[in-house]
């Protein structure tokens, strides 16, 4: 897979490259074990299953929820702040 290229202009009117910096890649066994466990234990007292994945690329975790009327997927990119992302998930199944 290559890397895209973009054209950037600066002030004076020159032109430069630079490349795309590589998205991070996720793995689910860097997440805390627990904030994987509250999210199953919502969903399954919701009366729904779940599934866990990544995206095509493997830069985004993937969070498909079944049961809630159609099946759909969440998304977040990057490490940063998925504890936080799947705690959302768990409230909105906990009220």
């Amino acid at each position: 897979m290559s890397v895209i290229k973009e054209v950037k202009h600066g002030g004076n009117g020159s032109r430069r490259r630079t490349r795309n910096k590589p998205k991070e890649l996720v793995f689910w066994t860097d997440v805390p074990g627990e904030d994987i466990l509250n999210v199953i234990a919502a969903i399954d007292r919701f009366g729904g299953a779940v599934r866990f994945g990544r995206n095509r690329a493997g830069t985004a975790y993937a969070v498909g929820i079944y049961g809630d009327g159609d099946s759909f997927t969440e998304y977040h990119e990057g490490s940063a702040g998925v504890s936080d992302w799947l705690a959302e998930i768990a409230a909105d199944y906990s009220a």
